[in-house]
């Protein structure tokens, strides 16, 4: 803040102090003021937080009080708090649970561009799911894939990472909430991005430095990512899945179509193509990253949330290949791809 933005905010509060009819104006200016404060290099923490403070005492004194003021004054007083204090000070926590953090972002998202919007939005669904909130943070989701649509409708492709960051924490707050076949449409739409983001050929200058190799290790990242989210609630059938479609890309990505395209089929049990790809992969020449890779995958099918259906009689076939996979080439010294 400079200083003639200090000095104006000094004579329009003196000016408006204790008026009725600029009571509105008066809040206004303190909570921007406080804002301005938090985004000051230094340690301006004491004065955001008392214009904060003052903003809501005003706001009392109001006769008609103005929801979104009083709801962006608990907003910004418990941000100074979690500031000053910690992330978990119990009067942040309090005022947090007073703000109608949906009712702010409807209201802040009014004349922004579509990526602020989506920043908003998301912002919002943030802090409902501090407060373990995942109806409300659900509703804010539904706000951000509304403007994901507007969006492709516009011809403008939304931003990938954005875009699956959005799909994953949407994902999670619907299984928190047992909403399991909206979590699968939600992974759906989300492995369909996926796969045009790493089967569409970008410019050369568009990613510095990204090979075929880095292709295959964020590519399987990301499926990997979608495993994690469907065992964490329980869709082990469908982690699975997942689970082996990255160890199969992160050896070999460049596979046809139908591997990629018969996603529903793996999930409803029918895995002849998987397993016959997945055998094939193992039998490849590798690197040390991918050998480090899939071992870690094995791990994560070990763990509690997935371990019974990795040892069960289902997944016998697939277990026997990355058990011998990862005998071999983690804890023996074979260095060389198997030979039948």
């Amino acid at each position: 803040m400079k200083v003639w933005q200090k000095f104006w905010y000094h004579i329009f509060l003196k000016q408006t102090k204790g008026k009725e009819k600029l009571a509105a104006e008066e809040i206004k200016a303190l909570l921007y003021r406080s804002s301005c404060y938090r985004n000051l290099p230094g340690d301006y923490k004491k004065e955001a937080m008392w214009d904060a403070f003052a903003a809501l005492k005003r706001q009392k004194q109001v006769k008609n009080q103005d929801a979104y003021l009083r709801s962006l004054g608990y907003k910004i007083l418990a941000s100074c708090y979690r500031e000053k204090y910690s992330v978990l000070d119990e009067r942040a926590e309090k005022l947090q649970k007073k703000c109608d953090y949906f009712l702010v972002a409807k209201t802040d998202v009014k004349g922004q561009k579509t990526e602020k919007q989506l920043e908003i939005w998301e912002d919002a669904a943030r802090s409902y799911r501090d407060r373990k909130e995942d109806p409300m943070e659900e509703k804010c989701y539904q706000q951000m894939e509304l403007l994901f649509q507007r969006m492709q409708k516009e011809g403008a492709e939304p931003d990938y990472k954005q875009y699956k960051w959005f799909a994953e924490d949407c994902a999670r707050c619907a299984g928190r909430q047992k909403q399991f076949q909206n979590v699968l449409q939600i992974i759906r739409k989300a492995y369909t991005l996926t796969l045009h983001e790493y089967q569409t050929p970008k410019p050369e200058d568009a990613w510095p430095n990204y090979d075929e190799e880095t292709r295959k290790y964020y590519f399987s990242r990301d499926l990997e990512h979608y495993a994690d989210i469907l065992a964490e609630i329980g869709l082990q059938q469908e982690a699975f899945v997942f689970y082996s479609m990255s160890v199969i890309v992160s050896v070999e990505d460049q596979q046809d179509a139908p591997f990629f395209d018969s996603l529903d089929r793996y999930f409803a049990g029918e895995w002849k193509l998987l397993y016959k790809t997945f055998e094939t992969a193992l039998h490849q020449s590798v690197t040390e990253e991918q050998i480090d890779h899939l071992s870690n995958i094995q791990n994560e099918l070990q763990y509690d949330e997935m371990k019974d259906f990795w040892n069960s009689s289902k997944a016998a076939d697939f277990r026997r290949e990355l058990t011998w996979f990862v005998d071999t080439y983690c804890h023996g010294e074979i260095e060389f791809k198997r030979e039948d």
